[in-house]
């Protein structure tokens, strides 16, 4: 027996009792509150590995160049969405998913313990080779989000009763804002305070060990199981019921584009550091900066759609991530000479995140049933081609064409989604 299958059966055996047959106002109660467990400690991890503003920093300080951000920003974003594809068909059909979660959420902690020690150790090892080294395990991290992704999503959905979902989004990205918030202005203290390399040693080594302390609500969680009976279970049916859900479903086909679309921004604000290095300098003090404007974003926008989460539908929080998206390399262009006004990119950065992010998660809720939410889930995410492959070309078309050419492109196709949005039927 591999390894993989012994730890699988332990977690099993471990988690067994607290599966359930119905969702009772009660377990949704305990599942809501663990929940919130989970994004308390989670939310203290995010500033350490800040995927927009850490990460590319990290690399640019590394030595790294704009491909080599691109490539980064691509496996971060794109790699855990095209691995979703292969995770897909093996968590459909598979009746709890609690296990794989937190299987994956015991990769993640890996990842970065490793790149922790990578960053302390980095003085022995030779030039250019910490570069590889967050390739190798930021592609282990980023792999792995897939199961985690697809099961979180899966369980979010069965286990908080439906007049409870939104509720908890909006609670959820008012807590995770404000404990960013707070946690940014830890960043900006360990990146002051400690030289480079160690001062990333350090980052990525209290970002795992919130990851590991925010698990714990994981395992909390009251996850009900499904009796679902399928023919045969395997790929080629997974694939059939793929080709029968994309067949004539235009809301799916509608979701699927505004996420390619208006999604782009969610790869612009490592672009924007490697902006700012070019145009006004970067020092690790702009960089907590940068960390704290964004998370300002995310907390006042958070707190807006919670006072008004009842009265916002999703196709109004879509509009209001267009507009701010569309505007966002615009602005940029417009103050790059100016280096007080140019962080205000990151405060709207963080307002376009925070209603994407909800909108995305609750259309996608809203369209997908419980039965089908992982095949819907894995869907999206192989189907966000283009947000995968956005930083890639990011990175050459910025080294050929220039930066200018690329915010003007990308707002461009920003603008896009205004169309599939009007088309998008969603309560």
């Amino acid at each position: 027996m591999s390894i993989f299958y012994f730890i699988k059966s332990v977690f099993q055996k471990c988690l067994y009792l607290c599966l359930i047959m119905n969702l009772t106002p009660q377990i949704s109660r305990q599942n809501f509150h663990s929940f919130i467990w989970h994004i308390v400690f989670f939310s203290m991890a995010i500033n350490f590995m800040d995927f927009d503003t850490v990460m590319p920093a990290m690399i640019i300080q590394s030595g790294g160049t704009a491909v080599q951000i691109g490539i980064l920003t691509a496996i971060l974003i794109g790699g855990s969405k095209i691995a979703q594809l292969f995770a897909a068909p093996f968590l459909y059909f598979t009746k709890t998913k609690k296990t794989y979660l937190l299987l994956a959420i015991s990769v993640r902690f890996s990842a970065l313990m490793a790149i922790a020690g990578s960053f302390y150790y980095s003085q022995a090892l030779p030039n250019g080779t910490i570069i590889y080294l967050i390739f190798f395990f930021i592609s282990f991290f980023s792999l792995s989000e897939a199961f985690a992704t697809l099961s979180y999503t899966d369980i979010l959905g069965k286990s908080l009763l439906q007049v409870k979902r939104k509720s908890f989004l909006s609670i959820r990205q008012v807590i995770s804002s404000l404990l960013m918030f707070l946690s940014a202005f830890a960043v900006k203290k360990v990146l002051g305070t400690y030289d480079f390399p160690d001062n990333y040693a350090f980052l990525f080594l209290f970002a795992g060990l919130a990851l590991a302390i925010a698990s714990l609500g994981i395992w909390n969680l009251r996850e009900v199981r499904l009796e679902k009976q399928f023919e045969h279970p395997g790929l080629i049916s997974f694939i059939k019921l793929l080709k029968k859900e994309l067949k004539g479903n235009k809301v799916l086909w509608s979701y699927l584009i505004i996420i390619n679309t208006l999604g782009l921004g969610m790869g612009l604000l490592p672009f924007m550091i490697l902006y700012a290095k070019t145009n006004i300098g970067l020092d690790p003090g702009q960089i907590g900066n940068f960390v704290i404007l964004k998370t300002v974003g995310l907390v006042f926008s958070g707190l807006f759609l919670f006072r008004f989460a009842n009265k916002l539908g999703y196709k109004t929080l879509l509009y209001i991530a267009l507009i701010v998206g569309a505007s966002l390399p615009l602005v940029g262009m417009l103050l790059s000479d100016q280096p007080y006004w140019f962080s205000l990119c990151f405060l709207m950065g963080g307002i376009y995140i925070t209603f994407f992010n909800i909108s995305r998660a609750g259309v996608l809720l809203e369209i997908s049933t419980d039965s089908n939410r992982v095949l819907y889930a894995g869907i999206a995410g192989f189907g966000s081609i283009l947000i995968t492959i956005f930083p890639l070309l990011a990175g050459f078309v910025i080294d050929s064409l220039g930066f200018e050419v690329f915010f003007i492109l990308t707002s461009l196709t920003i603008l896009i989604s205004v169309f599939f949005i009007h088309r998008l039927q969603c309560k």
